[in-house]
């Protein structure tokens, strides 16, 4: 019930023409129908995102192959420029975006930013990288100075728990 009426208060907000609601359902039916708790995961990275400014540049790393969060983020936010990012890039994915979204493909251990994004964020990417400290250095690179920086993992091994570095 408290998932419905969360989705129903995106679905209002704000007002979107026939088409644009169309899509904004199936991008939600595509983030969360998997699993409920992604809707977690959407949720700090919409809070985020809510309180960027029009024209904000937002990336996001290791988007997966259907680019779902994504594109209902850019949906939620025609306002805002977004780059989606994975290390694989599907044609399918970018017939499927919005005029604010771009789909490009990034290997995040090889390439670095130019500080030009308000907003970098990865949901559940991160654990799947085997260098994950020089990932995310990297990712940082692409943060803009008073940025922000969101990265929500699922869990921690065994070596991150005995990680003291900072």
């Amino acid at each position: 019930a408290r998932l419905k009426r969360a989705v129903r208060r995106l679905l209002r907000r704000p007002r979107l023409s026939f088409d644009r609601s169309r899509a904004l359902e199936d991008a939600l039916r595509d983030v969360f129908a998997p699993a409920r708790w992604t809707f977690v995961s959407f949720v700090h990275v919409e809070s985020v995102m809510s309180r960027l400014p029009p024209g904000s540049r937002v990336m996001s790393i290791g988007g997966g192959a259907r680019l779902a969060t994504d594109r209902l983020l850019a949906l939620r936010h025609p306002r805002l420029s977004l780059l989606g990012t994975d290390l694989a890039c599907s044609q399918l994915a970018s017939d499927l975006c919005p005029p604010n979204l771009v789909w490009r493909p990034l290997d995040i251990l090889a390439q670095v930013g130019d500080a030009s994004f308000d907003l970098v964020y990865s949901v559940e990417c991160f654990e799947h990288i085997e260098d994950d400290h020089r990932a995310f250095s990297n990712a940082l690179t692409f943060v803009r100075p008073k940025g922000s920086f969101l990265v929500i993992v699922p869990f921690a091994t065994p070596r991150d728990q005995q990680d003291t570095a900072t």
